[in-house]
């Protein structure tokens, strides 16, 4: 019998080894001892009141029988009368926000290019993140011609080099 199911007993509980076994005595409970007696669950407090207040099992809202069918739904953007003209966007608010990655690749192209160290305190990313950026995003979803070279001063130097693939990459993506 599977493990699960163990406690699924009809008559006895199963024998704790094969019963087949030879040279061993089975052993199991008297009948008397409760097995195969169906025990009913206790009711809850919620379905004793459910009960006694006369709405059976379980209580249900009252159907609306007076319900009127649904009307059609109407075709996209169909009559819909609106009180006043949508407002003019100003300046401010058609300028995308500056993104976290937008200003590593302006950092990035600039001629002195930037370290992880600078990245990180930037954007405030952790520096496994900053790699990530660099090798996941730029270079390979980018397609950025990102270079790297040691520095005696500063350590290992990022920059991007000549001009990449796509204008856009500058955008407000996040």
């Amino acid at each position: 019998m599977p493990r699960a199911a163990r406690h699924l007993w009809t008559s006895r509980p199963p024998q704790p080894w094969p019963a087949w076994s030879p040279g061993l005595a089975a052993v199991t409970a008297p009948t008397g001892a409760g097995y195969g007696k169906e025990v009913p669950m206790k009711m809850s407090k919620k379905a004793v009141n459910a009960n006694a207040a006369g709405q059976g099992k379980y209580p249900r809202a009252a159907a609306n029988k007076t319900a009127k069918p649904q009307q059609a739904k109407r075709a996209a953007g169909a009559a819909r009368g609106r009180a006043e003209p949508t407002p003019e966007r100003s300046a401010a608010v058609a300028v995308p926000r500056q993104s976290k990655q937008a200003a590593v690749i302006a950092l990035l192209r600039r001629p002195e290019g930037v370290t992880v160290g600078e990245v990180a305190s930037a954007t405030g990313w952790q520096p496994h993140t900053v790699r990530g950026l660099f090798s996941g995003t730029l270079k390979k979803k980018l397609g950025l011609n990102l270079n790297s070279a040691q520095e005696q001063e500063r350590g290992r130097v990022y920059r991007i080099i000549g001009a990449a693939a796509g204008g856009n990459d500058a955008g407000a993506s996040a």
